[in-house]
């Protein structure tokens, strides 16, 4: 992502030749988690594209609680809206 000031991957995910990265972003000076869908262009460089989400680091506790609630014994029935 141009403009970033630092980039720490924590997690890839490939998913129907696909690529998913799961980032520790530092941009403009705000630190964000970023999962971001990426490609690779003409010249095998990976470029990453709008499609994804940047949560801000203040709601990484919540993430946290949501990804230990995926335990298939702790997670929510399905057919009951989320909060």
């Amino acid at each position: 992502m141009s403009g970033a000031d630092n980039n720490i991957l924590l997690f890839e995910q490939r998913q129907r030749g696909d690529f998913w990265k799961l980032q520790l972003c530092t941009y403009n000076g705000n630190t964000a988690i970023d999962w971001r869908k990426w490609y690779l262009d003409d010249e095998g460089v990976m470029r990453a594209t709008k499609q994804g989400v940047r949560i801000p680091l203040e709601r990484q506790p919540d993430l946290l609680a949501a990804i230990e609630a995926c335990q298939l014994k702790d997670a929510p029935d399905r057919h009951s809206p989320v909060s």
